[in-house]
């Protein structure tokens, strides 16, 4: 999965060069490489971030599974006053890593809390 990511994010530059986007518009740009039904991407602005400052936050809600809800939650999180995002001036290499283990990270977690059959705590096996 990790690898998959990796390369799915890292192939965006070559077929993307040269356009320009939102933050909104580059945020469902990564959205498209993804079919899972289960990942909801989403995108915040805040003041205190530099503009071409980006972070990635993930959040896995074991409720909204045990119902079938999308329940890992991805949020690109950008400066309020970056308005395009050049796709030459965004660090592939970061960003498709980053991504990669944020997103890694949060199926693992919903791998192991289904194994567990959604119960939390320590010595829940």
């Amino acid at each position: 999965m990790f690898f998959n990511t990796l390369r799915r994010i890292g192939s965006i530059q070559e077929r993307h060069a040269g356009k320009t986007y939102t933050p909104e518009s580059f945020t469902h740009l990564l959205r498209c490489q993804f079919r899972d039904p289960n990942l909801k991407f989403g995108t915040i602005k805040k003041k205190n971030l530099k503009v071409g400052a980006m972070q990635i936050l993930g959040e896995y809600r074991p409720a909204e599974d045990e119902y079938g809800d999308p329940c890992i939650f991805i949020n690109f999180v950008y400066s309020s006053n970056w308005k395009k995002i050049k796709i030459e001036k965004v660090n592939w290499c970061h960003l498709a890593f980053s991504m990669a283990d944020v997103i890694t990270h949060e199926y693992l977690h919903q791998f192991y809390i289904r194994n567990r059959n959604y119960q939390f705590g320590p010595g829940v096996s």
